[in-house]
């Protein structure tokens, strides 16, 4: 879950998005986070790479994050080239290889509707 703090703004003032702010309100919008990875069955020569994965965010629902989401920001291990990587529009996912496992962190950055940020860590493993 993701809960999405509301600025104090007084009870019937415009957001930019056209809706009516309330005082206080928390917002919790259900997500789902999680990663896919497929082996290459063998260990690839020019890198040792074994597996191709996907990590992603998602809705638990069929909706729009954006109107919640304004990105997700991946930050992948060191050894990768551009490891921190933000996708700004669904799907917001990250693609790439890996060798079995490593450490990853993601980040949820709010739009300007709502107040906050809420960081999710994560562990991405290759199937063995």
């Amino acid at each position: 879950m993701a809960d999405f703090e509301d600025p104090a703004t007084p009870s019937g003032s415009s957001s930019s998005g056209g809706g009516q702010r309330v005082r206080g309100v928390t917002v919790v919008k259900p997500i789902v986070y999680g990663n896919i990875s497929k082996t290459f069955g063998k260990k690839r020569e020019s890198d040792g790479h074994t597996h191709e994965w996907t990590v992603y965010v998602k809705p638990y629902g069929n909706e729009d994050m954006s109107n919640y989401v304004k990105k997700v920001q991946f930050k992948l291990h060191e050894s990768y080239p551009n490891a921190n990587r933000v996708v700004s529009k669904p799907p917001y996912e990250v693609r790439a290889t890996v060798v079995q496992h490593f450490g990853l962190s993601l980040s949820l950055v709010n739009n300007n509707s709502f107040s906050g940020q809420r960081d999710r860590m994560g562990r991405i493993r290759g199937a063995d």
